[in-house]
């Protein structure tokens, strides 16, 4: 689980390379932003997942 904010905003164009979407997660214990933090396609929230162990569901966006 990682010690983060997540994001669930299904709509961000940017959701498979941001690390609050794909980080791994405990749903239970898990904090999330309430609304999303993106104003229209920007988001100054946006942590790039790049070298960062991701979600089983979302490996395969995985980059170095």
């Amino acid at each position: 689980m990682a010690d983060i904010a997540m994001c669930t905003d299904q709509e961000c164009s940017r959701r498979f390379s941001c690390y609050r979407f794909t980080a791994p997660t405990d749903w239970l214990y898990q904090s999330m932003f309430a609304e999303s933090p993106r104003k229209e396609e920007e988001c100054e929230h946006f942590w790039d997942n790049a070298g960062r162990r991701l979600h089983d569901d979302y490996k395969q966006y995985e980059r170095e």
